[in-house]
């Protein structure tokens, strides 16, 4: 039952896009007047914005699964070690699922710097305090994804780098494992970027979405655009004024019993055109 609905929601959202691309396009060869027009002329540009707006942009999530490593004091040990007979100093370990540990021990736990190769070709070079991923260090997934920056109590916390296996980056904040705090996404495929403020691994606050050819300026929530902002276009020297208004569509299902699908729509909703001031 999950599965089918899971299916039917992925066929729905694909029409929707492709219809919305449609549209796009048709709207860009409407004729029109100049971005300044307040009169009808200008319609063109007012429905393509409306369009854009429904265009949710696929981001990366806040990263790969992580691998729970292997206890201390299991399997082989070659290496230093204190009075107590601990693991003590720097040594190597083969454990018994297949994972090595090769770096620095102290009182028979991971303490300093070591390397964590996993079975899975996963792999982590950086900082342990007692036992755990603590301060800087390097992950990198099987996937080919890659985080470098600050870890605490084995999760990324403060600041950090992570590369996605699509080539999206983001480099900021992160607090229990996602995105928190001040950072920038920086999608691979079209050289947009997002810069601004995430909470709990979603857009929200002030932020800037900036494109090739122009940039959103304004305020976010719950990972889309949300409430006053503009639109600016540096090239041809003016910005448009608006806002975000959130639209809640019901989508009905074939069974019936089953309650309707609500999705979330963020439409933008233009208000006034400016010429930009020199600075």
């Amino acid at each position: 039952m999950i599965q089918k609905r899971l299916e039917k929601r992925k066929t729905m959202f694909d029409k929707i896009f492709t219809l919305i691309w449609i549209l796009a396009a048709f709207v860009m060869f409407l004729p029109h007047k100049s971005i300044y027009s307040f009169g009808p002329g200008a319609y063109s540009e007012q429905i393509l914005f409306q369009v854009i707006s429904l265009v949710k942009v696929n981001m990366s999530d806040d990263g790969s699964e992580e691998f729970p490593e292997e206890g201390t004091n299991l399997g082989t040990y070659e290496g230093d070690r204190n009075e107590a007979d601990e693991r003590h100093g720097r040594g190597k370990a083969v454990l018994p699922n297949g994972d090595t540990y090769e770096g620095e021990y102290q009182h028979g736990m991971r303490h300093g710097k070591g390397t964590y190769r996993f079975k899975n070709l996963a792999r982590y070079v950086g900082d342990y305090v007692k036992n755990k991923k603590q301060g800087q260090g390097e992950f990198i997934y099987p996937d080919g994804s890659k985080y470098e920056g600050n870890w605490q109590d084995d999760l990324r916390n403060g600041h950090g780098k992570y590369t996605y296996v699509n080539g999206d980056v983001y480099d900021g904040e992160w607090n229990n494992h996602v995105r928190h705090g001040q950072g920038k996404y920086t999608y691979h495929a079209t050289g947009s970027e997002y810069i601004g403020t995430w909470k709990d691994g979603k857009r929200e606050g002030g932020g800037e979405w900036i494109h090739k050819n122009h940039k959103y300026v304004g305020g976010f929530a719950n990972d889309q655009p949300h409430g006053e902002g503009k639109y600016v276009f540096q090239h041809v020297g003016c910005e448009q004024r608006g806002e975000y208004v959130t639209h809640e569509l019901p989508q009905t299902n074939d069974e019936e019993e089953e309650e309707p699908t609500i999705i979330t729509v963020a439409k933008w909703k233009s208000k006034t055109i400016h010429p930009l001031v020199s600075a």
